[in-house]
């Protein structure tokens, strides 16, 4: 780093003057003065050919992409017992949490009883009615030599036989058929009553002190993500055609306050378009912290082997680009072209020849 202390002038140089009259221009280099007690600070660059490169930085989280959300379907029944801990791991059908259902329990079992003693009833009924039908056949026509009357009588035995016993059956079928429903009601809300896991996974989410107090259809208690499944999302499919499967990039996470730079490779990329966003999986061992936020480096442009300066010698006014040439001394401004502008560097196409100085002034 230099400071330089300017005795003379800054030189302008590419300043347009409109001509007296006409829409003719011509150029000048017109002095501007700087005082003599003026000091200004600058570093110096040299003109040289290099490499040009624009990266994009894309934001992400480390996300996994099967997740459940459970929450008891009921309200104000009390929560009597937690199971598990944050940041445990659970297999699917883990028991993770549940309400007060001792009454359900014994309503069920008073129910099962009921209706296995109703079955049987049933059962016992429909005997009797086979036992009646086949007493009637044999007294009125299991015989030969049977005659018209004998016919009618058994028809018409037969007959009050299914009269007695229908009414008497359809009640028992009836009454089985209310409380297999009753039944099934009970074990629908003791289900309620219970949560379980329905995927295998880590325990990323479990509400605070919930033990003891009632339930609420809009609480969340627990949150299972399968980190198997965990990837660096990105929201969004800006520069999603820079990607290729299998390429490689560059991505940065912090964790414990610490910042770790690892490879990252796209994946999912079926998925992208309909779910619009983009997924990266780790080319490193390394376990990532659920939910860390990511930086992703992503090159979108580069030139190699093209004149180029720093691109904070580059200043803009409404006439173009320029830069600051330092010439004996003095500043010389002067007019450039530039193609792509890079993170550091800048393209020069046009006003500027190798081995120029140029001022990056502070």
């Amino acid at each position: 780093m230099k400071n330089r202390r300017l005795l003379t002038a800054v030189l302008m140089t590419g300043m347009m003057a409109m001509a007296g009259c006409g829409n003719s221009e011509m150029i000048e280099n017109t002095p501007v003065l700087v005082s003599e007690d003026e000091e200004i600070s600058y570093s110096t660059a040299e003109v040289n050919t290099g490499s040009v490169v624009k990266n994009v930085t894309l934001s992400g989280e480390y996300t996994p992409t099967e997740t459940e959300s459970l929450y008891f379907p009921v309200n104000n029944r009390l929560i009597t017992k937690v199971y598990v801990d944050k940041n445990d791991y659970v297999s699917a059908g883990t028991l993770i949490a549940e309400l007060d259902v001792a009454d359900i329990e014994e309503k069920i079992e008073d129910l099962k009883y009921e209706i296995e003693h109703t079955e049987l009833e049933l059962a016992h009924t429909q005997e009797l009615k086979e036992f009646d039908l086949s007493d009637a056949f044999i007294m009125y026509d299991g015989y030969s030599k049977k005659s018209d009357d004998d016919k009618k009588a058994y028809e018409e035995k037969k007959s009050d036989i299914e009269a007695s016993y229908r009414t008497l059956i359809r009640n028992m079928e009836d009454d089985l058929k209310i409380k297999k429903a009753r039944l099934s009601d009970y074990r629908k809300e003791l289900d309620e009553g219970r949560l379980y896991a329905s995927i295998t996974g880590q325990v990323t989410y479990l509400a605070s002190r919930i033990e003891k107090s009632y339930s609420s259809e809009s609480t969340l208690i627990a949150t299972i993500s399968d980190l198997e499944t965990s990837y660096f999302l990105v929201k969004g499919l800006d520069y999603a055609e820079f990607f290729t499967d299998g390429s490689e990039v560059t991505a940065s996470y912090k964790d414990g306050g610490k910042t770790y730079e690892i490879l990252i490779t796209p994946t999912q990329m079926d998925k992208w378009e309909a779910d619009e966003c983009m997924y990266f999986e780790s080319l490193d061992e390394s376990p990532v912290k659920n939910g860390a936020a990511c930086n992703i480096y992503l090159e979108v442009e580069r030139k190699d082997d093209v004149l180029c300066v720093p691109s904070n010698a580059i200043h803009s006014s409404d006439k173009g680009e320029f830069v600051y040439i330092v010439k004996d001394g003095m500043l010389e401004m002067r007019f450039v072209t530039v193609g792509i502008v890079g993170d550091t560097m800048t393209e020069i196409t046009g006003g500027l020849k190798k081995g120029e100085i140029v001022a990056i002034r502070k």
